[in-house]
C-alpha cells in the first residue's frame, strides 16, 4: 500500500471516529420539560389570585418594579411569579431546591430572583412599614 493509500485511510478512520464520538455526545436540554410546565403547573398563580382580588392597585404598583422583558431565547419569569417566589421564600424559609420543585424555576435563577426582589421590597416599603435605625440608636440596643 502506498503512502498516500495509508494517509487517506489514517484521514478517513480518523474523520469516521470524530463523527461517531459527536453522535454518541448526548445534547443538552436548554430547559427540563418539568421547568416548561412552569405556566401551567407551577404554584404561583393560586398566591397571586388572592393579593390580586385584595388589593390589585398596590400589587401592579409594586410588581412594575421587579419585572423583566421577554428576549429572543426565551421568555422572562413574570413579575407576579417572582413576588410569589420571594413571598413563599420569606414566609416558609423554604429551601432553594424545595422552591425549585414547587415553583419550577432552577436554583441558579431562584438565587438571583429573591435577593433582586427583596431589595425592591425594602424599597417601596421601608418608608412606610419598616423602621430605620439610625446608626446611634443601634449603638444604644447593643448596651
Amino acid at each position: 500500500m502506498s503512502r498516500r493509500k495509508r494517509a487517506t485511510a489514517a484521514a478517513l478512520i480518523i474523520a469516521i471516529s470524530r463523527k461517531q464520538r459527536r453522535e454518541r455526545t448526548r445534547k443538552r436540554i436548554w430547559i427540563k420539560e418539568w421547568i416548561a410546565r412552569r405556566p401551567a403547573l407551577g404554584a404561583y398563580t393560586v398566591l397571586l389570585d388572592e393579593l390580586r382580588s385584595e388589593d390589585p392597585k398596590q400589587l401592579k404598583n409594586f410588581l412594575h418594579k421587579i419585572s423583566k422583558l421577554n428576549t429572543n431565547m426565551r421568555d422572562s419569569i413574570k413579575a407576579r411569579e417572582r413576588l410569589a417566589l420571594t413571598l413563599r421564600f420569606l414566609a416558609t424559609g423554604d429551601s432553594y431546591h424545595s422552591l425549585m420543585y414547587l415553583f419550577r424555576i432552577p436554583v441558579c435563577t431562584i438565587s438571583k430572583i429573591i435577593p433582586e426582589c427583596c431589595e425592591a421590597v425594602n424599597e417601596v416599603l421601608k418608608n412606610d412599614y419598616f423602621k430605620s435605625w439610625a446608626v446611634s440608636e443601634l449603638a444604644l440596643a447593643k448596651t
